[in-house]
């Protein structure tokens, strides 16, 4: 659960950044 959690937070940080990226570009 504690992975499954982690692997959630990573995917989830991700997409944040793609789209925080994708707006500034």
């Amino acid at each position: 659960a504690r992975v499954l959690h982690t692997v959630g937070r990573d995917i989830f940080a991700a997409a944040i950044i793609h789209r925080h990226k994708k707006i500034s570009n």
